[in-house]
């Protein structure tokens, strides 16, 4: 790998790249241990490469200006001819990596967490990802961050993004994509959302492609097709054609008719039953969160709606029973000076085990943690002087809000906190 002047400068500046943490079709992510930071290069020999980088980068800068939540902070990019190079913080290791691989699926609370976190992202976000799949979401501690917004587009006036050319892996891919009918809604990406929920708990994705080389007679759009009428006849009854939007009635005739074999498939049964199996190995190894298996079930099934005008919304996920039925979280929202924004706060149990570890430069509207009596233990400290300011334990047992505010000097901050209603 070459090195400009540049470049160089950057180095000097953030720290030599380290191991390499993981390789795409459009370039690699390096970890950077002196700063703590990952650097992302993409190579761009071409146009269309060119303007995706440079596009993925704009967004991450408006969506860090934004402060929508759970999405990487861009600290410092670099557009050189044939690569362009970003220094973001390091949100952890990738879902994939993490629980599909090892086929360790996670338990119904921390599914719940990561749920909730991608929920909140797509609710604050004004624009379509495009492309969520395991791999493009990671976890660090108890924080989930959505990555590589190279696909994503900007929604319209009226929620819609009406002009896409690729987007979303085949198996996360909705039937509104694999059918082209445009425009698109947040509803396709509740949709790929539903799919990546399902692959962590199964091992294996919902709707795998498998692309055989000895199957050389159909062209590329014709194996989408197969793999779509596979999810059509999973999902919905062939014989529902109320369940169906009007303008996919047609296009699924012509394909019943090309494809009469495909009627033997299993119909909307097969659906409930493999979400049924998923959630029963999560419980094998986990089998204290048996209460909530109903509800994952049930909003997965609201997710997994063939007509996107009837699948769940985020706002209308956020508030189901999931995640409000018997919750046990305590509540707090953060408030910070200006030039705090720099610092870090880490939020620990009484085991001292690590549950936020939060940027005070992007915040979201609350944070939660599970009910203790204990206190639990904040400490502010500044990641790039590795120094520790101040430390507080504070007993959380109602909704607080606490505030990073400085005490005389700004370079001397303290934690304050009041409770927002009294027991």
């Amino acid at each position: 790998m070459t090195s400009t002047v540049a470049f160089q400068a950057k180095i000097d500046a953030w720290g030599k790249l380290g191991s390499e943490l993981n390789r795409g079709a459009y370039g690699i992510v390096y970890n950077v241990p002196r700063s703590g930071l990952v650097c992302k290069i993409q190579y761009t020999q071409d146009e269309k490469k060119r303007t995706q980088a440079q596009r993925e980068l704009a967004y991450l800068c408006f969506l860090n200006q934004s402060q929508v939540p759970h999405v990487p902070q861009q600290i410092d990019s670099l557009h050189e001819r044939r690569r362009s190079i970003s220094w973001q913080t390091n949100e952890g290791v990738d879902l994939y990596t993490r629980y599909v691989r090892p086929q360790q699926p996670p338990s119904l609370d921390v599914m719940r967490l990561i749920a909730r976190q991608l929920f909140e992202t797509l609710y604050c976000s004004p624009f379509l990802h495009l492309d969520i799949k395991p791999g493009n979401c990671a976890i660090r501690n108890c924080a989930v961050s959505l990555l590589d917004w190279g696909f994503a587009k900007l929604l319209n006036d009226k929620g819609q993004v009406k002009e896409h050319s690729c987007c979303y892996t085949r198996p996360y891919r909705p039937p509104e994509v694999v059918l082209e009918q445009i425009p698109l809604t947040k509803a396709a990406d509740i949709w790929a959302l539903a799919c990546t929920l399902y692959e962590l708990l199964a091992g294996k994705p919902l709707f795998p492609y498998y692309d055989s080389p000895t199957d050389t007679n159909r062209t590329k759009d014709q194996k989408d097709l197969q793999q779509f009428l596979d999810q059509y006849y999973s999902l919905v009854d062939p014989f529902d054609y109320d369940a169906i939007p009007k303008e996919f009635r047609k296009p699924i005739q012509l394909l019943q008719k090309s494809c009469p074999d495909q009627k033997s498939h299993a119909p909307f049964q097969q659906l409930t039953k493999r979400i049924t199996e998923a959630i029963h190995k999560s419980l094998q190894a986990f089998p204290n969160n048996s209460n909530q298996a109903e509800d994952f079930h049930d909003l997965l099934q609201k997710m997994l709606q063939f007509n996107p005008a009837k699948r769940i919304t985020a706002e209308q996920a956020l508030n189901h029973p999931f995640f409000t039925k018997g919750r046990r979280d305590v509540l707090f929202s953060l408030g910070v000076h200006p030039q705090c924004t720099h610092l870090f706060l880490r939020v620990e149990d009484a085991a001292q085990r690590v549950l936020h570890d939060i940027s005070l430069y992007r915040l979201t509207p609350c944070y939660h943690l599970p009910r203790q009596r204990k206190p639990y233990l904040f400490t502010l400290y500044d990641p790039w002087l590795q120094t520790t300011i101040t430390k507080r334990p504070i007993c959380i047992q109602w909704p607080i809000d606490i505030v990073i505010e400085g005490k005389g000097l700004v370079d001397n901050p303290v934690i304050k906190y009041c409770n927002k209603r009294s027991p």
